[in-house]
């Protein structure tokens, strides 16, 4: 594996860039073994045992790999420059901060309503103009 630039998300729905220079530095990350969960053009590694060991939901990883996935999650690219996905690891592509920045903006939103959502500021508007 050469230096890669990945994407970690953590379940407290932040994410970081960091630099990777193997697949140990990976497991590290995890904490231990881990697994490998596949997106558009990128793929995450996450702890193979986070289910076992009761990690904490991670929101933003569940959304982006449309799956329910616990713990940390790091986040490499998967298409390599030729545009084929070869099993090895790339630099997370901008497709995949999009996607994190999107969901985080949308937590903050929501947060910033006192954790109503949109469909609920929806609803209330249309039964306050029907008053």
């Amino acid at each position: 594996m050469k230096t890669t630039t990945a994407l970690i998300i953590e379940p407290n729905c932040t994410a970081s860039r960091v630099t990777l220079t193997d697949t140990n530095t990976i497991g590290s990350l995890i904490g231990g073994y881990f697994d490998c969960v596949r997106g558009l053009d990128f793929v995450g590694y996450v702890d193979d045992e986070g289910l076992m060991n009761n990690l904490d939901y991670n929101a933003t990883a569940s959304a982006i790999f449309a799956q329910y996935i616990v713990g940390r999650c790091v986040v490499v690219g998967s298409i390599s420059p030729s545009g084929e996905y070869d099993g090895d690891s790339y630099d997370c592509p901008e497709s995949a901060y999009a996607l994190v920045n999107a969901f985080l903006g949308a937590m903050h939103l929501h947060a910033d309503f006192n954790g109503v959502t949109p469909q609920e500021l929806l609803a209330t508007q249309q039964l306050m103009q029907n008053i």
